[in-house]
């Protein structure tokens, strides 16, 4: 992660091998949602929307620079998301990192 990375953390039904927990009236699983806007710095820049559980289980979506406004419209609909799946994401066009 970057100084300017967005993150959010959202609750999920399903296990992200692990996904983070919070024990609150019970445990509930959470998934990191980061909008990655330092990838415009690289040769070739891009924005990036990541989603991660605890460890080594995540996807990504990454735009092109010039579609940044939605990349940062599509993290703002993640993180509204009801019942955050992986096969949601994978119809919004996220693929496995």
């Amino acid at each position: 992660m970057a100084i300017n990375d967005l993150n959010v953390f959202v609750p999920v039904d399903e296990d992200w091998y692990p996904s983070f927990t919070v024990k609150w009236q019970g445990e509930i699983k959470l998934v990191r949602v980061t909008l990655h806007e330092t990838c415009l710095l690289f040769k070739d820049p891009f924005t990036r929307v990541s989603v991660w559980g605890a460890d080594d289980c995540g996807m990504e979506k990454d735009y092109p620079a010039a579609d940044i406004e939605k990349a940062r419209a599509d993290w703002l609909t993640v993180v509204q998301k009801k019942n955050l799946t992986r096969k949601w994401l994978y119809e919004q066009g996220f693929v496995n990192a």
